[in-house]
């Protein structure tokens, strides 16, 4: 985008990058590769654990349901930054992965096809119940990954596609109070996306995956997330690889061209050889994340604020209280570990709900739990 942007306006276009002071999540080193290479004019803003905090709850406070995408702080940021600089709109890259096979996860996925290969005897009567069987298996580390690797094995592309995040090997029944686990249908989330998938036309598996990104991952979160942060920052976005001709294009490629040689994007490398700098073209692929573990621990006022909205949400009885005072006494030494994604999602749940004065008793002095399932179903999809 930033490289057509330059070429449109003969190098006077302007960027903006979100950088962070962690190494493994910062990409400023490419971003300003690719600046000067286009003669850009070029902004870079850090994005610390005292900018979270500052926007947190108004960000959380903006949508009209709860989301939990972290990203959407420095997605924010980058808005601001842009609208303070004068700028009255900006272009957003979403929709390329999508569109052109571009997500990792359409390459990793494939090490489960290998499982799925053995006689379905070989794996039901004799793998899983010999695995199963073994004592402490979850405490070794080996037996543990083996039963992790079955475990995801058996489940469908597109429930492995949706079920990675911080829930993933959490048993609901232990997370959920019994009156809200009695309320949902845990398996709901997983037959929707299943149903997506079932949709696709075409019969080959990366072109079923690219189209369930495009209604669920791209359409009801990055683009929600893009369009809700500027409306935000008070800036207009555009999507230029949402172009109409361009997805339709897109739609024509056959499934041996999105990955070849076991790689992804290879064409489209290709095809921007001598167009972009050949730094980015060689880059890994990095997704726009914040290190929440590191922030959490690093600001005791952003562990703070974690611990209190997670303190105000046992009020409402939707989560099993022991469940969030394992949460909370996490935040509050931290050391979230993986469960800081649950940390975070918990936070902006209630941040939400407080915003919109929602009342620990529900809205007429109902309980919650009698105002349909919509709540708890959409707590355990996020």
């Amino acid at each position: 985008m930033a490289g057509f942007l330059a070429k449109a306006q003969s190098g006077q276009g302007r960027c903006v990058t979100i950088g962070f002071e962690h190494a493994e999540f910062d990409e400023t080193g490419y971003a300003k590769a690719a600046a000067r290479h286009f003669g850009l004019k070029h902004e870079i803003f850090n994005v610390g654990p005292s900018e979270v905090l500052d926007v947190l709850p108004k960000l959380a406070a903006a949508f009209d349901e709860p989301y939990s995408n972290s990203s959407v702080v420095p997605c924010y940021y980058c808005a601001r930054v842009s609208r303070e600089a004068g700028d009255d709109m900006i272009l957003a890259g979403d929709g390329g992965d999508e569109l052109f096979g571009g997500n990792t996860r359409y390459l990793k996925d494939g090490v489960f096809d290998h499982y799925r290969m053995l006689p379905a005897a070989v794996r039901r009567k004799l793998l899983e119940p010999i695995l199963t069987s073994i004592p402490g298996r979850r405490s070794l580390p080996l037996l543990r990954q083996l039963s992790n690797y079955i475990e995801l094995a058996s489940r469908s592309v597109a429930h492995r596609m949706t079920s990675h995040n911080a829930f993933a090997f959490t048993p609901v029944d232990g997370v959920f109070s019994a009156d809200a686990f009695a309320a949902i249908d845990p398996q709901g989330p997983a037959r929707f996306a299943e149903g997506l998938y079932d949709e696709a036309a075409g019969d080959e598996k990366i072109q079923r995956m690219m189209h369930l990104d495009l209604q669920l991952t791209l359409a009801d979160s990055d683009l929600r997330k893009v369009l809700t942060s500027c409306t935000t920052a008070g800036i207009r976005v555009r999507f230029p690889m949402l172009d109409d001709e361009l997805a339709e294009f897109s739609g024509t490629l056959p499934a041996s061209l999105l990955t070849v040689g076991g790689r992804i994007r290879q064409f489209y490398k290709d095809a921007l050889a001598g167009f972009l700098p050949q730094v980015i073209i060689d880059k890994p692929k990095m997704g726009f994340a914040l290190p929440m573990f590191q922030y959490i621990a690093e600001l005791p006022a952003l562990a703070e604020f974690f611990c209190d909205a997670l303190t105000d949400l046992k009020r409402r009885s939707f989560f099993d209280s022991r469940f969030l005072d394992r949460m909370i006494d996490e935040a509050r030494q931290g050391r979230p570990g993986t469960h800081a994604g649950v940390v975070w999602d918990l936070a902006v749940l209630e941040t939400w709900m407080a915003s919109r004065g929602i009342l620990a008793s529900g809205a007429a002095g109902a309980p919650l739990a009698a105002q349909g399932r919509a709540p708890f179903e959409r707590a355990h999809q996020g």
